[in-house]
C-alpha cells in the first residue's frame, strides 16, 4: 500500500487519472442522492446501475494497472471497452429524447463525452494489453501444442 501512495515517476499519469475517476464517481453519487427528481436523468434505473458498475470496473482496471495485479481474461476487459460507450450512448439517447436540448448543446455533450470516455477507458485498454502480454509470456511451446 505504501508504494501506491507515493507519487513517484512510475504510473503518475494513471494515479492522476484514478484521482479524477474517483472524484467524478463521488460527484455522481452525490448528484444522484441530492438532486431533485425533476432534474434527475431521464434514462431508466437499470441503465444507471449498468453505468455505475462499468465505472467501478474501469476504476478497478486503473488500480490494477497501478498495483500490477491482474484478474479476468483480456476478452473481458475488451468487452468492457465495447459495452461502456454503447451504454453511455443509450443514456444520451434517453436524455436527448426527453427534450430541452438544442443541436449545439447535443453536439457539445457528445464531443465532451467522447473526450472523457477516451481518457477514462485508457486504463482498461492498458490493463487488457498487460494481461494479454502476461498470458503470452507465460505460454510455453509445450502448452501451445496441446
Amino acid at each position: 500500500m505504501k508504494s501506491f501512495l507515493i507519487l513517484d515517476n512510475k504510473h503518475v499519469f494513471w494515479k492522476v487519472l484514478l484521482i479524477l475517476q474517483l472524484l467524478f464517481t463521488f460527484m455522481d453519487l452525490n448528484r444522484m442522492l441530492t438532486e431533485p427528481v425533476i432534474l434527475q436523468p431521464t434514462h431508466p434505473v437499470y441503465v444507471s446501475v449498468i453505468i455505475f458498475v462499468l465505472d467501478q470496473l474501469v476504476t478497478f482496471a486503473n488500480i490494477g494497472v497501478i498495483m500490477r495485479f491482474y484478474i479476468f481474461r483480456p476478452w473481458f476487459w475488451q468487452f468492457i471497452l465495447i459495452v461502456q460507450p454503447v451504454v453511455l450512448a443509450i443514456a444520451l439517447y434517453f436524455e436527448f429524447n426527453a427534450g430541452g436540448y438544442s443541436f449545439n448543446d447535443k453536439l457539445n455533450y457528445v464531443n465532451f463525452g467522447i473526450i472523457l470516455l477516451y481518457f477514462f477507458l485508457l486504463p482498461v485498454a492498458k490493463y487488457s494489453k498487460d494481461i494479454k502480454q502476461l498470458n503470452d509470456s507465460n505460454k510455453t511451446p509445450q502448452m501451445e501444442a496441446n
